[in-house]
């Protein structure tokens, strides 16, 4: 199902297995995953083109409004004022 990431802020590791020393990939705070199984305290998610294992103590059931992500970038955007 859908989950979304909740941490302080910061983003959240995405490992090649549970307890992995290696990142996969960086999922930034409130961005919305795909959970597809857990083992133990770690949950196998889909974010964009990444799969791959996160702990579950920062991921919380998504809203049914939530949509997934569907890219693995995300872009800032600065606006000024005239």
């Amino acid at each position: 199902g859908n989950y979304v990431v909740k941490t302080s802020g910061s983003p959240l590791n995405m490992r090649n297995e549970p307890n992995g020393e290696t990142k996969i990939a960086m999922i930034p705070n409130g961005s919305v995953i795909t959970v597809s199984s857990y083992d133990g305290g770690w949950a196998y998610v889909k974010y964009g083109k990444f799969q791959g294992w996160v702990s579950s103590q920062y991921i919380e059931k998504a809203p049914e409004s939530a949509t997934v992500a569907t890219t693995s970038t995300t872009a800032t955007v600065q606006t000024t004022k005239p």
